[in-house]
């Protein structure tokens, strides 16, 4: 045995192998002294009580909802059912965020009940309440849509503006804006005018050159309009029952005569005339103050009438050859008539009460021929009255043939001499047009 001890301190064999047991020895040593075992009194019914080491289930990917009463931090969040609550009672904050950023539209409300909501869209950013949008801001900053009250406003100033404009209220709307001095235009408003601010005051009470029937009442910017059937008999511009006038106002700003029967103040002339106060030149009748010739043509101009119950002429329009009003009839060939307010001639070839003109070519409808012609006659080609001996084709191409067609009157080449056509039954085809057929039309004038 001696031996061997020898031989293994000789041959150094007995030093790694005294290193070797000690460090495993404390090694023993630490992991004992690193343990905590269970507690000392064991948990009541087995169950192991929050908070204690060991006790408390890890964050895990199951159905189960777990609370942690400690903070929470991670790198990103996201909710698979696409909704955050931060808590039940609805009163939670989020602090410290820098940016809320939505996929598309933003829409904020104060809880999901509520009918108003603050919605961004783009560059704009918008109010909306009770399913309309009340107010919007463009990316600009500017208020678009909506405006401001004027107990609303806060330190809104002439110097929020430009140099070269100015703070302008409106009374209409109650609210606020930038205007360029030059832009406001109270002249055109009738009774403001600048108040050197960019803005527009009232002018004082009275006439102010305005028209008769029309005032300025000291508040409005814009003019107040006497009542109907009344007189305005103050200031330059008057409008009043004096005898060669029998004017009043009519409520709507203007003074128009008094009515066929009216006479409001007992201070019209009677009769019929201009030298008994009556208008001429119009529909002003007898019988009454300043009455109304109801029919005839009064004192009125050739192709004007009265007809309407009012003391201005109407123009009349009537047939070919009628005669009235002041307008010859013509003769047969050359007809005269009267055609809005104008006794006129016919410039092509009377016949049967129409004036026609011939097309002269082929492929030519009547819409065409008629356009520089005032259009068709009455807007019609139903030319009932056109004679059946061809007479009025037989104008421009004597001795030619006759017949019918639903589009005449009209001249089909062919032939010796070709053939007429006269206007047959109640065809009214101003647009047709044909590769063998010269229409002739009937036109307004």
């Amino acid at each position: 045995m001696g031996k061997n001890i020898s031989s293994l301190i000789t041959n150094n064999r007995l030093v790694p192998l005294t290193i070797g047991v000690t460090i495993l020895s404390l090694l023993v040593v630490f992991a004992i002294s690193a343990w905590t075992g269970p507690p000392d009194v064991p948990p009541p019914a087995g169950i192991c009580p929050s908070g204690s080491p060991g006790c408390d289930s890890p964050i895990h990917v199951g159905s189960d909802a777990q609370t942690k009463t400690g903070n929470l931090t991670v790198n990103n969040l996201t909710t698979a059912g696409g909704n955050l609550y931060l808590n039940d009672s609805g009163e939670g904050n989020i602090w410290r965020a820098n940016w809320i950023v939505g996929d598309g539209d933003l829409f904020l409300k104060s809880n999901a009940a509520e009918n108003a909501t603050v919605y961004i869209a783009g560059s704009d950013i918008s109010f909306w309440s009770g399913g309309s949008e009340k107010w919007n801001i463009d990316s600009s900053g500017s208020l678009v849509k909506g405006s401001v009250p004027w107990g609303r406003v806060v330190d809104f100033t002439e110097e929020d503006c430009p140099l070269d404009m100015a703070v302008v209220g409106r009374n209409l709307d109650g609210s606020f804006k930038c205007a360029a001095l030059t832009s406001i235009g109270c002249d055109s408003l009738g009774c403001a005018i600048d108040d050197g601010l960019g803005g527009c005051i009232p002018k004082a009470a009275g006439e102010q050159s305005l028209p008769a029937c029309q005032r300025c009442d000291g508040v409005s910017l814009t003019p107040v309009y006497y009542a109907d059937n009344s007189a305005d008999s103050d200031g330059i511009n008057t409008c009043d029952a004096a005898a060669d006038t029998c004017m009043k106002c009519n409520g709507l700003g203007s003074c128009v005569p008094q009515g066929a029967v009216q006479d409001l103040w007992s201070q019209c002339s009677s009769g019929s005339g201009s030298s008994d106060g009556c208008a001429t030149g119009n529909c002003s009748g007898s019988g009454y103050s300043c009455g109304v010739i109801s029919s005839g043509n009064g004192a009125c101009s050739s192709c004007q009438t009265c007809n309407d119950g009012d003391v201005a002429c109407d123009n009349l329009t009537g047939v070919w050859g009628a005669g009235l009003y002041g307008c010859s009839g013509g003769s047969t060939d050359d007809p005269n008539r009267c055609y809005q307010g104008d006794c006129i001639n016919c410039g092509g070839w009377g016949n049967a009460g129409y004036c026609w003109y011939n097309a002269g070519v082929l492929n030519i409808d009547c819409d065409n021929v008629c356009s520089t012609h005032g259009g068709t006659y009455y807007g019609s080609c139903n030319w009932t009255n056109d004679p059946m001996d061809c007479s009025t084709c037989r104008h421009w191409y004597p001795g030619s043939g006759c017949g019918y067609l639903s589009e005449g009157p009209g001249w089909m080449p062919g032939g010796p001499s070709g053939n007429c056509k006269y206007h047959w039954q109640d065809f009214n085809r101003c647009w047709a047009e044909y590769s063998n057929l010269i229409r002739q039309c009937a036109c307004n004038r």
